[in-house]
Parts: structure tokens; sequence; C-alpha cells
């Protein structure tokens, strides 16, 4: 069963997966927004800090060479992402 840490983690990154996407899908219409763009940088930086301190302490997120493998080929070891 996955602990509540990493669950909350996960909802973090669904959160901020979310916001970034709704960000850009603004952006293709309004490019010139100042502050939208502002929120989007901001957004996609935590975003990739969440991810990246989730990989460090539960495995990898994304497959295709975009995080370290560390000391050990872990993908198939935990549930899949998708799977929690």
């Amino acid at each position: 069963m996955m602990r509540d840490k990493q669950y909350r983690m996960l909802n973090e990154i669904r959160a901020a997966e979310f916001a970034c996407l709704e960000l850009q899908l603004f952006l293709d219409t309004h490019p010139y927004d100042a502050r939208a763009l502002a929120e989007f940088n901001a957004g996609s930086c935590r975003l990739r800090q969440l991810m990246d301190r989730y990989c460090c302490e539960y495995g990898p997120l994304l497959g295709y060479g975009l995080q370290p493998a560390g000391e050990s080929w872990s993908w198939a070891k935990s549930p899949w992402p998708w799977e929690m």
C-alpha cells in the first residue's frame, strides 16, 4: 500500500501539472500576457522540483531518460505512477 506522504506528493504533482497545462492553454491564445507567463514559469519550476523530489524519494515518474536512474534500475520495482 502506498504511503500517505507518497500519495500526497503525487497529488501535489498532479495539481501542478494541471495548473501548468491550463496556463499553457491560456498562453496559446494570450501569448503576451506577462502575468500568465510569469505564473507558468513559476509553476513549471515548481513542477520540476516536485518531480525531482519524488524521483529521489520513490523512483522515476517518467521514462525516456528524463530522470536519472540512480544507483539501480528501479522503474519496474514499484507500482507504476498511474496505478496509484
